[in-house]
């Protein structure tokens, strides 16, 4: 039986822990939401869907490749400002990535998507600090709102 352990995921080093950093005042950029979705064509759909949203999609296919590419922006102008974590990532990688986000960037948003039927995995991810879940079959409308509610700018005036 395969068990996960945190120390068997390479992690990105956690030296350079920091405050996800704003758009400068005055020149708001729309908040940067990584999908990370193993399944292409769902991840280029829900990429366009958040663009619809008004925000700025990027993904990726697996937890080590969104791990870094949240590192990469850390200090740049568009820094990653939330996550929507697929929880059918390969052997444990959903649960791994989470609790690594939890631990580096315990501010940042992340929601967690899975099946209705993967109730037992929702439950976990929220008991590991998931903001919140969207439950597959997506339906564009819901998720641009549910999304909207989630990643909402909190510098952002309603």
């Amino acid at each position: 039986m395969n068990t996960c352990r945190l120390q068997d995921f390479p992690s990105h080093p956690r030296s350079s822990r920091t405050t996800l950093t704003r758009a400068m005042p005055g020149r708001k950029k729309p908040q940067t939401i990584l999908v990370i979705e193993q399944d292409h064509a769902l991840r280029a759909t829900l990429c366009e869907w958040l663009r619809d949203a008004g925000f700025e999609a990027i993904g990726e296919h697996t937890g080590r490749s969104g791990l870094s590419r949240i590192l990469l922006r850390e200090h740049t102008t568009q820094p990653i400002n939330g996550v929507l974590l697929s929880m059918k990532l390969e052997l444990c990688e959903s649960r791994l990535v989470l609790s690594e986000l939890r631990d580096t960037y315990p501010s940042m948003p992340v929601v967690v998507m899975a099946a209705a039927k993967q109730r037992v995995l929702i439950e976990d991810a929220l008991r590991l600090g998931a903001m919140g879940h969207l439950r597959a079959p997506f339906d564009r409308n819901v998720f641009k709102r549910k999304c909207s509610a989630f990643f909402r700018d909190p510098d952002q005036s309603d």
